[in-house]
């Protein structure tokens, strides 16, 4: 199984609070891949990928900073795969990230924090996929 996802299934049922970056404890979907990274040592160029992350944003994010940011260190892919970075449109912008995973029931999943209910995992529905505007592969 995927590495990313193994660790990702791990936060879930973590609180949502926003700037957060504990498992367990409280998180926001930038927390949890960062959480992801960190966890894994996931690096490129030598750098942590974790190490890139700015927990000092709004609520509503600034979008163009975090599609740099994103692009500078991750590759942009069209074909999704299980273990993807997701960037979802929130509100009208690109604006929240999540986890592509094998959803057990067959199909891709979603493993994302919201402020509804944490960290969850769920079917990728066409409602979800519509709103993915980025495919990164970690």
């Amino acid at each position: 199984m995927n590495q990313i996802v193994t660790e990702a299934r791990r936060w879930i049922g973590t609180p949502f609070h926003h700037q957060g970056r504990v498992k367990g404890v409280g998180c926001d979907c930038l927390g949890m891949v960062v959480g992801v990274a960190s966890e894994l040592k996931l690096e490129k160029n030598g750098t942590l990928l974790a190490s890139l992350d700015n927990p000092r944003y709004s609520r509503q994010p600034n979008t163009a900073e975090l599609l740099t940011k994103l692009q500078e260190n991750l590759a942009l892919v069209t074909e999704m795969q299980v273990g993807d970075l997701a960037v979802i449109t929130m509100i009208s912008n690109p604006q929240h990230m999540g986890i592509i995973t094998d959803y057990v029931h067959g199909g891709f999943g979603l493993l994302h924090a919201l402020p509804s209910s944490g960290v969850v995992e769920h079917r990728l529905d066409k409602g979800w996929a519509k709103r993915i505007v980025k495919l990164y592969r970690i």
